[in-house]
């Protein structure tokens, strides 16, 4: 039986560089160490925390040990830390917003990934980086949204073919007098808008999956703290992120930080029986072999523990996808630092 854990973190490490490989080793969820950062001098840190800027790996390296960072490391991440928890806010008052606008046309949403991915994919939302928001709702409502939105300001300047291959409608915006700055985490950041018309793209992917339109059927309300919003249901949300992830796969996408969070909900959700037996139950074999490709890597490349049901599901992949993940999966895992072709051929 082939286990994720047999790609090994070696076969990823050993095609990217030494800090990158230093700040991965940070930040796996077993067996996690920072002995090689502690070496670092002041250049290879702003080398490493530029790095994890652009790839949204700084709050989690915030939220592991930083005992013996240099202070001003410490200093910086605090700070990040600090300006995330007041763009939540933010964040919950520009939903707020939206849903409000929504409403009263009458039209149907959900929220898909940032602040959702809490508790499961992220401790809790004010500890991931969120510079937009993506809602979903089904082609019939998608003008009507579209119109909606519109009234309160939203608009895009960009044109529909830069998006051919996008889930989403060209990204909506407003407060265009705003100017970013060197802060990544500036809390006074506007947040854009992705609105969503498909779960999973066919015609990007040339793979269907026609059971995903039963995810918005089963849509639930949940809530964090005091906000409440339509979300996928458990299952769903983890169904949805794990192919998130493989479409990234095929595309050589960059979002490392993706992974890392599909690794932490196998890891927290290991020993969860009934949610395994759940998604056993909706998620049909082609859809889980699907998800298990991501899965099996994201596992690997940062230590989560994996459920018996997913190993049951790694196991049961094809050999031709077996073979790829152990021959070319630690190279895509490490698209982040070197683009690879890999994903067309897992495609």
């Amino acid at each position: 039986m082939m286990r994720p854990q047999l790609i090994g973190n070696g076969l990823l490490v050993a095609r990217i560089s030494g800090q990158s490989a230093a700040l991965l080793s940070a930040l796996q969820l077993q067996g996690a160490s920072t002995d090689a950062l502690l070496s670092f001098n002041d250049a290879e840190w702003h080398q490493v925390l530029t790095f994890c800027d652009r790839m949204q790996l700084t709050l989690p390296l915030a939220l592991q040990s930083t005992l013996g960072f240099p202070s001003w490391v410490n200093e910086r991440l605090t700070a990040n830390l600090c300006d995330t928890t007041r763009r939540f806010v933010r964040a919950k008052a520009t939903y707020r917003e939206l849903a409000a606008a929504l409403g009263s046309d009458g039209v149907p949403h959900l929220v898909l990934k940032g602040f959702t991915q809490a508790p499961d994919f992220v401790m809790a939302p004010q500890y991931r980086s969120q510079s937009d928001i993506d809602l979903y709702t089904d082609r019939a409502h998608l003008q009507a949204a579209v119109r909606a939105l519109q009234r309160i300001g939203y608009e895009s300047s960009e044109p529909a073919e830069v998006y051919r291959y996008a889930d989403h409608v060209p990204t909506l915006t407003r407060h265009r007098d705003w100017k970013p700055g060197p802060n990544a985490y500036d809390p006074e950041m506007p947040l854009a808008l992705d609105l969503h018309y498909c779960l999973w793209n066919e015609a990007v992917s040339l793979m269907q999956f026609p059971e995903m339109d039963d995810f918005w059927n089963r849509r639930i309300t949940r809530k964090l703290g005091d906000l409440s919003f339509p979300a996928l249901s458990p299952v769903d949300h983890f169904g949805y992120f794990a192919l998130h992830v493989l479409r990234e796969l095929f595309t050589g996408g960059r979002d490392l930080h993706h992974a890392r969070e599909l690794s932490t909900f196998l890891h927290e959700r290991a020993d969860d029986a009934t949610f395994w037996k759940e998604w056993q139950s909706l998620h049909s074999p082609r859809l889980r072999r699907a998800q298990a490709v991501p899965i099996a890597l994201a596992g690997a490349a940062f230590s989560s523990r994996i459920p018996d049901a997913v190993h049951e599901q790694i196991a049961q992949l094809p050999p031709e996808l077996q073979m790829w993940i152990e021959t070319c999966g630690g190279d895509l895992m490490a698209t982040s630092f070197s683009r690879t072709r890999d994903g067309r051929l897992l495609q």
